[in-house]
């Protein structure tokens, strides 16, 4: 990429986060990590810290270090990352992402509670902006239904899937990829 692409900066730039993505899918979580960086510092130069495309990649960077165990770092990175994203509309998808991954980082530091309590709060300010069927709604919701199945609510985590799957079966068609994924974590 380096070599082959010195002239074409926006596409060695587009290379190198298709390669980040694969890197991250087969675990070689420091390596996407990495990889994301460069592409978040590339996105940030040309286009600014709080562009949505920058702040997506900032977030996959996040979810890297989370992955390879970087819990700190990844912490620190969302600290300067998600004040630029609160920008952005409360449904918006990075958005979103940023702040379901701080839920994941405050998670995988072993306080699910406080994962649950911000996951909730963020699904209930969803629901009062957008309503349960938009897209946002329904991956916080499914989120939260995955953390209140780690401490053990095993009664809403299901109520809360069962009712997934129906929005997402009516909203995306019974053979979307999200909907079948929300069947199986049922």
């Amino acid at each position: 990429i380096v070599q082959d692409f010195a002239d074409e900066p926006e596409l060695a730039n587009n290379l190198r986060e298709s390669v980040a993505r694969v890197q991250a899918a087969l675990g070689l979580s420091d390596k996407a990590a990495g990889n994301f960086r460069q592409v978040a510092d590339y996105r940030a130069a040309a286009l600014g810290q709080g562009h949505v495309d920058t702040l997506q990649a900032r977030q996959q960077q996040v979810g890297a270090l989370l992955a390879a165990g970087r819990t700190d770092e990844a912490e620190r990175l969302l600290a300067r990352a998600l004040p630029l994203a609160l920008a952005l509309p409360l449904n918006n998808g990075t958005r979103v992402k940023l702040e379901l991954t701080q839920a994941m980082a405050v998670a995988a530091k072993g306080d699910r509670e406080v994962a649950k309590a911000r996951l909730q709060a963020l699904y209930q300010r969803l629901l009062a902006a957008v309503g349960e069927r938009d897209p946002a709604s329904m991956e916080v919701l499914n989120e939260l239904s995955s953390v209140q199945r780690a401490v053990g609510d095993l009664k809403d985590a299901r109520e809360n899937m069962e009712k997934l799957v129906v929005l997402r079966q009516q909203v995306l068609g019974e053979v979307h990829e999200d909907t079948l994924a929300s069947v199986g974590n049922l």
